[in-house]
């Protein structure tokens, strides 16, 4: 397997987990604005 791809891999990974991260917190504040993401 290519290291690049195996790199890729864990980039994307990463993004995954820090999104969801950052969705749940900025959930959790203020609810300005309605938005059915869950």
């Amino acid at each position: 397997e290519n290291e690049e791809d195996a790199n890729k891999e864990l980039a994307e990974d990463l993004i995954a987990i820090v999104t969801s991260f950052a969705a749940r917190i900025y959930g959790q504040r203020g609810k300005k604005h309605d938005s059915d993401t869950g």
